[in-house]
């Protein structure tokens, strides 16, 4: 029996490690999950740095109840007026802070992607940069800048790495005119 405890105390030790490793392998590839919106209608008030006007007030209501039953792990925005305002709601409704970025920022996806590996994430931008954000997360050119009048559509892309994600591009709120 002294003998065989030593053997059984390795083998379960080993299988404890490979079990860890086989756990450590699948959360790299477990998906995250990234909603990208831009921001919801801004009011014409000459300025680079617009409020949402009551439309888009009422549309960044309508993201937050759609998501109401997405566990969100985080919530991204640029710092601009319009697309803190598109989030707050969903932030306000489930308790979470909203992160700036940066348009410019080249790691921010990378950096995304490996902090909040296996998440749902919100990503508020603007009508040139959602697509460019959904195109680095596809490796593809497919999505072109949206029109100035378009604020209704949401992408939800589901990435394992950058580079391949599926995209599911979805309509909500209001409908605006896609042009």
């Amino acid at each position: 029996m002294k003998k065989t405890l030593p053997c059984i105390l390795i083998i379960l030790c080993a299988s404890a490690g490979a079990t860890w490793i086989y756990a450590a392998a699948q959360d790299q590839t477990q998906p995250t999950t990234i909603i990208l919106v831009r921001h919801a209608e801004k009011s014409d008030d000459g300025t680079d740095n617009p409020h949402l006007t009551l439309k888009g007030t009422q549309r960044a209501e309508d993201l937050a109840y759609i998501l109401d039953h997405v566990k969100l792990a985080a919530i991204y925005s640029t710092p601009f007026h319009r697309t803190r305002e598109t989030g707050e709601p969903t932030a306000r409704r489930q308790a979470k802070k909203i992160r700036l970025y940066q348009t410019d920022d080249q790691n921010f996806l990378d950096r995304l992607l490996e902090e909040q590996r296996g998440g749902n994430i919100l990503i508020v931008g603007h009508s040139n940069t959602v697509p460019v954000l959904v195109n680095q997360l596809t490796g593809s050119e497919d999505f072109a800048w949206l029109h100035d009048s378009v604020y209704d559509n949401l992408y939800i892309v589901t990435v394992r790495e950058k580079g391949q994600a599926k995209v599911l591009r979805l309509r909500f709120g209001a409908t605006t005119p896609e042009k």
